[in-house]
């Protein structure tokens, strides 16, 4: 009984001999590799292999054929041939390479298409041609991890070993093939050559179609009458063909020029040769190969002549290619054209599109007067503009001549010097834009040479125009793209598909509180939230996927630190290649409503809350008031002249969004005056004069105005042993530029409520501090229960360190 290993090795045997039998059937390389993968994966168990063809000079793998693979990536799939893949490493090393686990590997990289199909294990082997040359891969692919052996290397490189072979022997068929095709072609298809074949008593034996077409005679006509019958009756007569015979009997190749005669009796100089083939078995024949030299005298002629019109083609493209304006491209396209024809007049019209009139621009004139401004059709021919709007050329080389004309305009013609003339028009879209017009002074018959060349050079010319105009509208296209990207009131940029900044405009440079210079050294990623990146790489990674725009609200991180919302709507743009290119970012600052909308709910849920400290304020006002007054009316003077300090530090607070910016000595001051805190249980400690930012102020008086209020309610300025002490100063913070604000809030010598029993104030204010301050401000805060009172840290941005 044979052995798991046996039956294994058994197997692979058939399936090399398998492959063998079916690569020697076929011919087609795409079958042969097709069948190569399915039998490899078959018999390593893998289920997926592929072969990789090198292409474009070693820079990339092409995967040319597979098994196993989702649609688009056989035929369509190129691996880069970096210096990180397993592919590459195989090739320099010229070794199989094989990864039994990729989530483990670290010697290479593996390509995303192979990740996202799930391969978990791979065993690349290179394929090499006769000769040591390179061919490509194969490579089979299993999606868990597998333990190739070495028998299973063993069997990979001697699969590939055949299959170099296999593929040699293709590409060989494949060539002899368009070879054979070729001459097939060649003489069938070539029709100059007379070529026949003659044994050696100058029988015909074979007669190719160009020997037919060029002498008159059918194959079945010629085939077996004697050679010489070809030859004019003077030399047949002179039997002149004998020593070109004698010499090819001996030379094997005679050079042969002389006349022959066709079946209709017309004579043509022939230059070819004999050529002597031996057919084996001692016999030989004589290959006759012959052109027709009289057509080629003429074909010279006309070479000479198209080569003058070439030159003139290509020395008007040059002359027009560089020019931008249209008037100018006309101008020269007539003036040259004139002087190559010799014509008397030459003219460049548009169709007005009145259908009435056309407009000549300036002419090129030899003797006869320019003739530019708008005119009517009807006055050269009531058929000329139906003639031209047909796309036919309006030949007129005799115009006293022409029977189309009646006296009238034939009388305008001449007046304007125009003998003859040629109308070449230029259709576009079934609509006559625009025509060409050559005129001499004295008849002229036109040439087949002249009607090509002037359409030739009203198309280079009309082309040349619209290019001029499409290029000029361009410029003025960019012009007023590149104003509204500079001056646009939202942020504009081109991102590159990785992300980095390609091109800024000043407004983005504003949100963002960055130069244009750093934003170029920079990628999206680097200046949004933490918390949003992997949003805004997802939206991205959606529009090059989708080709559709995405809409996206994140948060950005200006260098100092500071939040700010906004709304980027992104879109794809592509290259001329098609291919995605790069990224375009329209970006609205939505940090001024997100902060209004989340300081409206604060406000909503802070209102009744105040009113209710503020009538606490009051009377706690009213207490302090009575105690120190002796009558009523002392009572009332004292009362009413605390209500309104508190009123005026009220309408302050209210207003300091419009009051611009404060120092956080004066706001602290006037939150303590307006509770009417007594300055002997108060200790204020910190530098004078630093300055809040204007988002900051608003919030910032809340949240001191309900520690003031509790204080007030139930701490250090209600209760007779209490002390409040409030230290500020300017601390590094790391992460970040300019220093923050640190302010330190501590009330002592409060006798403070049972722990067991709910504490007395703190919700509303407590819930301000810990949780609206650091996220409308990106503060940093603590608030606290100490044994004798409360103790509460802000740490804050700051606009500077003093006025």
């Amino acid at each position: 009984m044979q052995s798991p290993v046996e039956q294994r090795l058994l197997r692979r045997q058939k399936v090399l001999a398998d492959f063998g039998d079916f690569a020697l059937r076929s011919e087609d390389l795409d079958e042969v590799l097709d069948m190569a993968c399915r039998l490899v994966a078959d018999a390593v168990g893998t289920r997926r292999a592929k072969v990789l063809e090198v292409q474009d000079g070693g820079a990339t793998l092409f995967v040319r054929a597979g098994t196993g693979w989702p649609e688009g990536v056989v035929g369509r799939v190129r691996i880069a041939m970096n210096a990180h893949s397993s592919e590459s490493f195989s090739i320099r090393a010229k070794e199989p390479v094989i990864s039994r686990d990729i989530l483990d590997e670290t010697r290479f990289d593996v390509p995303e298409f192979m990740v996202e199909a799930g391969i978990r294990a791979l065993a690349n082997v290179p394929i090499f041609l006769p000769g040591g040359h390179l061919y490509g891969l194969l490579q089979v692919d299993a999606t868990e991890p597998r333990q190739f052996d070495i028998h299973d290397t063993g069997f990979l490189r001697t699969y590939a070993s055949i299959l170099g072979p296999v593929i040699d022997r293709l590409f060989k068929i494949r060539d002899l093939r368009q070879t054979e095709r070729r001459f097939s072609l060649i003489v069938e298809e070539v029709r100059d050559y007379a070529i026949f074949i003659t044994d050696e008593q100058d029988r015909i034996v074979d007669w190719l179609p160009g020997a037919a077409e060029i002498f008159g005679w059918t194959a079945e006509e010629a085939v077996g009458h004697i050679a010489a019958t070809l030859l004019s009756p003077e030399d047949r007569k002179a039997r002149t063909d004998r020593p070109e015979a004698e010499e090819a009997r001996l030379d094997a190749f005679v050079p042969v020029r002389r006349w022959w005669q066709r079946k209709n009796g017309s004579r043509v100089f022939f230059e070819g040769s004999i050529r002597a083939l031996d057919m084996g078995s001692q016999r030989r024949c004589f290959v006759n190969m012959g052109q027709d030299m009289t057509r080629r005298r003429q074909a010279d002629a006309r070479h000479r002549f198209e080569d003058a019109q070439r030159t003139f083609l290509l020395s008007l493209s040059d002359a027009i290619r560089s020019l931008s304006n249209p008037e100018e491209v006309r101008r020269v396209a007539v003036r040259l054209l004139g002087r190559h024809l010799k014509a008397s007049r030459v003219a460049f019209a548009e169709n007005v599109g009145d259908g009435e009139h056309y407009e000549v621009f300036e002419n090129y004139v030899d003797g006869v007067e320019e003739i530019t401004g708008r005119y009517r059709y009807d006055a050269f021919g009531v058929d000329i503009l139906e003639h031209l709007q047909s796309g036919r050329l309006r030949i007129q080389p005799d115009i006293a001549n022409d029977a189309r004309l009646g006296a009238a305009e034939k009388r305008g013609l001449s007046e304007a010097g125009v003998a003859a003339s040629l109308n070449v028009p230029l259709v576009r879209d079934g609509q006559l834009v625009a025509w060409l017009g050559i005129n001499y002074a004295a008849p002229h018959d036109f040439t087949l040479d002249e009607l090509d060349l002037a359409e030739d050079v009203s198309q280079r010319t009309w082309f040349a125009i619209e290019q001029a105009r499409a290029e000029a509208a361009l410029r003025a296209s960019e012009e007023r793209l590149e104003i509204i990207f500079a001056s646009a009131p939202v942020g504009l940029s081109e991102i590159a598909v990785d992300g980095r900044f390609l091109r800024a405009n000043a407004e983005l440079c504003r949100i963002l509180d960055r130069t244009h210079a750093q934003l170029m050294e920079m990628t999206v990623q680097q200046v949004t939230h933490p918390d949003d990146i992997a949003t805004s790489i997802e939206a991205i990674g959606r529009v090059i996927a989708t080709d559709e725009p995405a809409a996206v609200d994140k948060r950005y991180l200006r260098p100092d630190g500071t939040v700010m919302w906004a709304s980027s709507t992104i879109a794809l743009l592509k290259g001329r290649s098609g291919r995605p290119d790069r990224l375009l970012a329209v970006t609205a600052d939505l940090t001024t409503r997100r902060e209004a909308e989340e300081l409206h709910k604060v406000l909503i849920a802070e209102l009744q809350h105040r009113t209710r400290n503020l009538m606490a304020v009051v009377l706690a006002l009213s207490r302090s008031t009575a105690r120190s007054s002796t009558d009523l009316a002392g009572f009332i003077a004292s009362f009413q002249d605390r209500l309104e300090a508190l009123a005026r530090v009220q309408r302050l607070l209210s207003r300091l969004s419009d009051l611009g910016r404060i120092s956080f000595d004066a706001l602290i001051e006037s939150e303590l005056a307006a509770v009417d805190a007594d300055a002997r249980r108060v200790t204020l400690e910190g530098p004078k004069g630093i300055r809040l930012r204007s988002s900051t102020v608003q919030i910032l008086a809340m949240a001191l105005h309900e520690l003031a209020t509790n204080a007030v309610k139930y701490g250090a300025l209600g209760q007779e042993a209490g002390h409040l002490a409030v230290a500020w100063d300017l601390r590094a913070v790391e992460g970040q530029g300019a220093p923050w604000l640190h302010v330190d809030w501590r009330e002592s010598g409060v006798e403070m409520p049972d722990r067991r029993a709910a504490p007395h104030g703190g919700g509303q204010g407590r819930k301000l501090i810990e949780t609206a301050l650091p996220y409308q401000l990106n503060a940093r805060t603590s608030y606290g229960f100490e044994p004798d009172g409360v103790h509460c840290t802000i740490l804050i941005p700051v606009s500077q360190t003093a006025e």
